[in-house]
């Protein structure tokens, strides 16, 4: 399996590309994505996905079911900067599904699309989580 290149809708792409560029070619600012990421409550789920694809996938990407994620964007622009997690809040890594079997929008082997998973920030200085 070719795991280190992706066909995206913004071309074939190898793995560093993807996850550091948007579909437009600019770099993805993810220190306003964590920013959106520990300051979402009064979110819905779709806000803070719009929010996060607003920077993933560059604006005019992708369709909007609400309105109100750019509250978010313009909060990640405002205080995003330089934005680091710190100790209890919520950091990401990133993982990638590849199909162990058949299904009905993969073939097996067949890389899927790369998403985040949320983990607490903790250190050698926090409280034991």
């Amino acid at each position: 399996p070719n795991f280190y290149t992706f066909d995206t809708p913004k071309g074939e792409v190898n793995l560093k590309d993807l996850l550091l560029k948007n579909y437009l070619g600019v770099i993805i600012p993810y220190d306003k994505i964590l920013y959106i990421i520990n300051h979402r409550e009064g979110y819905s789920k779709a806000e803070v996905q719009e929010a996060i694809w607003y920077y993933t996938m560059g604006s005019g990407s992708y369709d909007t079911d609400t309105s109100n994620y750019i509250d978010l964007v313009n909060a990640a622009e405002a205080y995003g900067n330089g934005y680091k997690p710190s100790c209890g809040e919520k950091t990401i890594i990133f993982a990638i599904i590849r199909a162990a079997e058949e299904t009905p929008s993969m073939k097996p082997l067949e890389d899927g699309d790369p998403f985040i998973i949320e983990v607490p920030v903790y250190d050698k200085d926090c409280v034991d989580p």
